[in-house]
């Protein structure tokens, strides 16, 4: 994901933190040749979150992240920490409403459901407004082309809360 967001925006410097280092060896190998001062992956965690970020942050993506950490309050206000005054933070998890994506984070060892409601409380009290919501992905990650058939049923019921395989929020800071 920062591979392509960097190539997308060369103006913008990124930062990746990863709990793993085996990700972080692989991530740091497909940038490999690339300018080290725009895109850099560090080993860490999101409630290491301040010790990885050397200046403010003006977009805090968390993608697939927030349903693995155990401090979701911790996180919140490190987010806001190294956040700038008009940053945004687009917080993308797996929809636990969806009755396929839910059992697979109650069966599946180190996984657990995702309490949209809880979270956006939590990064109310710690600075942050909700500034859009929204659900996606009805086709699974694992069809890599599918049909055109297939795209139309996405686009027209993907929306909805017990087919969407995910849900999005984007964040802004509060002022004050």
């Amino acid at each position: 994901l920062l591979e392509a967001l960097a190539d997308a925006r060369p103006d913008l410097c990124f930062l990746g933190v990863e709990p793993l280092a085996n990700y972080v060896a692989f991530a740091r190998s497909r940038w490999e040749g690339g300018d080290p001062e725009r895109l850099r992956i560090v080993e860490g965690t999101a409630e290491e979150l301040d010790r990885a970020v050397d200046r403010p942050a003006r977009w805090i993506v968390s993608h697939d992240v927030l349903h693995h950490v155990a401090d979701i309050p911790l996180v919140a206000r490190l987010a806001t920490k190294v956040a700038t005054d008009d940053a945004r933070w687009l917080a993308v998890e797996p929809n636990r409403a969806n009755p396929w994506v839910a059992l697979y984070h109650v069966v599946t060892p180190g996984e657990r459901l995702f309490n949209q409601r809880a979270f956006l409380d939590t990064a109310r009290a710690a600075g942050w407004l909700v500034s859009e919501r929204f659900r996606f992905l009805l086709i699974p990650h694992t069809v890599a082309s599918p049909p055109p058939l297939l795209t139309k049923l996405e686009d027209r019921y993907e929306h909805l809360p017990v087919v969407s395989g995910a849900v999005g929020v984007v964040l802004v800071r509060s002022p004050g």
